[in-house]
């Protein structure tokens, strides 16, 4: 398997999210601390940069730089782009259509796309819809006529990526069509596309209730089932306090949370998925630090498979 940073947390204070990139001398020294680690590639996240915004000349800098620091950027991470809702759905579209032609200018291979209702239709500013009874803009009351609309615009979106040897992956995420394992599955399966396949995160199917809608190892294997082409992974422990039936979370390092990844990678290997893994760096302070224990950790689970 090979192993990207997930580059959308990686923004220093003050905090800004969707705007231009970095400063150049930044860009620099992140790249050269993320190659340093060890990671063989970059996800490209829209809250790094607004990638969607940016022109094709503008990209293609972006795209010299991390090649020369010898870390291609192999995924883009498209956030919270739910494409039913009326209020958001034609805006989002847009950046779905614009993030292929992205993928393709930055030389990435895979587009991945969380369809997460965004922050403002949900009566939020940052991500608190988390550990409660029900998940707002979440599949478990959405309409089938919302995945038929959903399935039928992501099948021409995927006919457009495989012109240009792209992959489509559909994020299992809270707050989204496709907040479970059976849900992203579901999608997968109806839009029918062999550059369509799903990206099983763990790690927002156990903070999305406040007692998850599925384990995640059924989850898990029913996205490997339809197809898995791409795969956050993070980690975290859930503190369920039925008295008032809310969950809190700690975010983790991944051999530290709840989800059980050598498990995870186990069954992985065992269904023949030897794609790119992804890792969010998930955890107080020091991100890419954390980021990077995660990458010794898969990296010894992966040595250890092949030696027994």
């Amino acid at each position: 398997m090979r192993y990207a940073f997930a580059n959308h947390i990686f923004t220093w204070y003050p905090h800004r999210r969707g705007g231009p990139a970095p400063p150049p001398g930044e860009r620099r020294l992140q790249i050269a601390w993320i190659k340093r680690a060890g990671f063989d590639g970059v996800e490209m996240g829209d809250f790094w940069m607004d990638f969607y915004r940016a022109t094709d000349d503008e990209l293609r800098a972006i795209r010299g730089e991390f090649e020369a620091g010898g870390l291609p950027i192999v995924a883009l991470n498209c956030l919270r782009k739910a494409i039913t809702p009326p209020a958001c759905a034609a805006a989002n579209r847009a950046d779905l259509r614009r993030a292929v032609e992205v993928a393709r200018v930055l030389g990435a291979g895979i587009v991945s796309i969380s369809l997460a209702t965004p922050h403002e239709l949900l009566g939020q500013t940052t991500d608190l819809n988390r550990g409660q009874r029900l998940s707002l803009g979440s599949g478990q009351a959405a309409p089938d006529a919302d995945y038929a609309a959903a399935a039928h615009f992501l099948a021409g979106l995927a006919d457009t990526a495989a012109a240009a040897g792209i992959q489509l992956s559909l994020e299992l995420h809270h707050n989204s069509l496709a907040d479970t394992g059976a849900a992203t599955a579901r999608l997968v399966w109806a839009i029918g596309r062999p550059n369509v396949g799903g990206n099983p995160d763990l790690g927002n199917l156990h903070w999305a209730l406040a007692t998850p809608a599925e384990a995640y190892q059924t989850a898990f294997l029913a996205v490997l089932a339809a197809g898995m082409n791409f795969w956050h992974v993070k980690n975290v422990q859930r503190v369920h306090v039925p008295e008032v039936g809310r969950a809190a979370f700690l975010q983790t390092p991944l051999p530290d949370g709840d989800i059980d990844y050598r498990w995870c990678v186990m069954t992985a290997r065992a269904h023949g998925y030897d794609g790119w893994i992804s890792i969010e760096g998930a955890g107080p302070g020091d991100l890419l630090a954390v980021a990077e224990r995660g990458l010794a950790y898969l990296r010894r689970i992966e040595a250890d498979l092949r030696e027994l």
